[in-house]
């Protein structure tokens, strides 16, 4: 599924996109994608946390990866000028959690329905929705915050209540989510 939004309509993307199990990833950093390096973008997923990981904080580690890949992409073949990819450039502005702004506001949706679908829908959307949230603020915490240490500002648009919802829901995947991968 991430491979298939990897390609640009009929046109494959210009680079490989290469999945590995890593040892190297600190414990606090469940998943990692590359920058540019010999044509390919690696998404690495940390081998040592998995045990402790829920099949479905697995799966949107892939997934929410899998988007940065694909926005990294879009900028290395696009560039990031207001007239070469303007979506990306407009959160290009945030500097280093620029991909986190536009996940956050455009992408979470996507991350939802692949949660959805990798699930077979076992759940309401309500409950997707809020684990696709994971990593895109700070106070999300999935094994110390997943390395986000910032705000977004879809996440501040959002109620109190709204919030609250949201912790419960992904705690709650946390503590009795399925931890047997098949």
């Amino acid at each position: 599924w991430i491979l298939e939004n990897f390609n640009d309509g009929n046109k494959p993307s210009e680079f490989d996109l290469k999945f590995v199990m890593a040892t190297d990833l600190p414990n606090n950093i469940n998943g990692q994608t590359s920058n540019l390096i010999n044509n390919t973008i690696t998404i690495k997923i940390n081998s040592n946390t998995l045990s402790d990981r829920t099949n479905l904080e697995v799966a949107r580690t892939i997934l929410h990866e899998g988007i940065h890949a694909r926005l990294k992409e879009f900028m290395y073949r696009n560039g990031n000028t207001t007239s070469s990819f303007p979506g990306i450039y407009d959160f290009y502005r945030f500097g280093k959690n620029w991909s986190h702004q536009q996940m956050a506001s455009y992408y979470r949706s996507t991350i939802a329905k692949g949660l959805k679908q990798f699930d077979n829908g076992q759940h309401l959307d309500s409950f997707y929705n809020a684990l696709a949230w994971v990593g895109l603020n700070k106070n999300l915490t999935d094994h110390n915050n997943q390395g986000a240490t910032y705000n977004t500002l879809a996440w501040d648009s959002l109620s109190t209540p709204e919030q609250t919802t949201i912790l419960n829901i992904i705690q709650d995947e946390k503590d009795n989510g399925n931890k047997n991968c098949n």
